[in-house]
């Protein structure tokens, strides 16, 4: 006598489970210093309720979608069995998510309720500097901002007579040293910036701030 193999099998069904309620859990960023010292990577976590009877319970694994705008489309970026997912975007928090549940015959539920996190706006310039080559307070620079929340920076100067002695374009290290953009210094004085800085943001509407000042050059 020779059995052959057991084999085990599960109906399939076409009952869809309930969407999960998702919530995410981002790092404070009420300090712009004491964010900027918290470990890195920093992340986004998002966490989610296991779908519970009348609907289909017998949950195989979780989807993960997101967008990186608020206008977009949620793309897949994971799955998962646990009901939480840590997710590190090269340092920025900005973005849309949703998820989904999926049971032994794969069927997929409708999306969890969408979340969407913005990136902090911290960015302010002094209105003095001091480059006399004693190499205190020689750079202008803003007092806190993250570096990672930045894409590129458009960065101004102009005379009193409104021409423009200095321009540069970076993106991430924000300083200018005193110098036009030939490299020359520039006399002692008061001069005026726009700097056009280019943020990753949850909506595109909201990337681009412009920021207009005066400073004053002591050597």
């Amino acid at each position: 006598l020779n059995n052959s193999p057991i084999i085990r099998t599960q109906l399939r069904d076409s009952t869809l489970p309930c969407p999960p309620i998702l919530t995410v859990t981002s790092p404070p960023c009420t300090d712009c210093k004491s964010f900027n010292n918290l470990p890195k990577p920093i992340y986004n976590l998002l966490s989610w309720t296991k779908p519970v009877a009348p609907c289909d319970s017998e949950v195989v694994r979780y989807n993960i979608y997101y967008a990186q705008y608020e206008e977009e489309t949620p793309q897949k970026i994971g799955e998962t069995i646990d009901t939480f997912f840590n997710h590190t975007n090269a340092g920025s928090l900005a973005g849309c998510y949703y998820v989904t549940a999926v049971d032994f015959s794969s069927n997929e539920s409708e999306p969890s309720n969408k979340v969407c996190i913005d990136n902090c706006v911290s960015f302010e310039l002094p209105n003095v500097f001091t480059p006399n080559g004693d190499e205190y307070n020689a750079v202008m620079k803003p007092f806190c901002y993250v570096a990672d929340f930045i894409n590129q920076v458009d960065f101004r100067v102009f005379n009193r007579y409104g021409v423009e002695v200095f321009r540069g374009k970076t993106e991430k290290n924000i300083g200018w040293n005193g110098k036009t953009t030939g490299g020359n210094e520039l006399a002692e004085g008061m001069y005026y910036y726009q700097v056009e800085v280019d943020w990753k943001r949850v909506r595109k509407a909201d990337s681009k701030q412009t920021y207009n000042g005066w400073v004053m050059i002591i050597r």
